[in-house]
């Protein structure tokens, strides 16, 4: 799940981390000027990956709350993207990138809207 994710890429971090210090040395850049610019990169690097984690935070909070105005109105929505379950909301965000997330909410939204109307 997320765990796994966010494990997989600390990797990710190390290895590049690794390979960009091996280029600024091979550039000539010196040691102590190539750990700072990799430490500067990698710090950039996690904070997206934390941001990430946020953003799909919020989208799960934002579909449990579209799952709740499911029910209220009684459009009787179902399947796995109308789930009451923040964490297999969560964990499905972050297998995909933003823009799969922000349609998953904008078709819900549109479900929603359309729910009760009188054709």
């Amino acid at each position: 799940g997320v765990i796994h994710v966010l494990a997989i890429s600390g990797q990710h971090l190390v290895i590049l981390g690794w390979f960009l210090w091996l280029v600024l040395r091979a550039c000539g850049v010196r040691n102590r000027r190539a750990v700072v610019i990799v430490a500067v990169l990698l710090v950039s690097g996690a904070a997206t990956g934390a941001s990430a984690q946020a953003n799909c935070e919020m989208y799960g909070r934002l579909a449990l709350k579209q799952m709740q105005e499911n029910e209220q109105k009684k459009c009787a929505f179902k399947g796995p993207e109308w789930s009451t379950d923040l964490k297999a909301h969560v964990a499905w965000c972050a297998t995909v990138g933003p823009d799969q997330w922000k349609v998953q909410l904008q078709k819900r939204e549109q479900a929603l809207a359309g729910c009760g109307k009188k054709p």
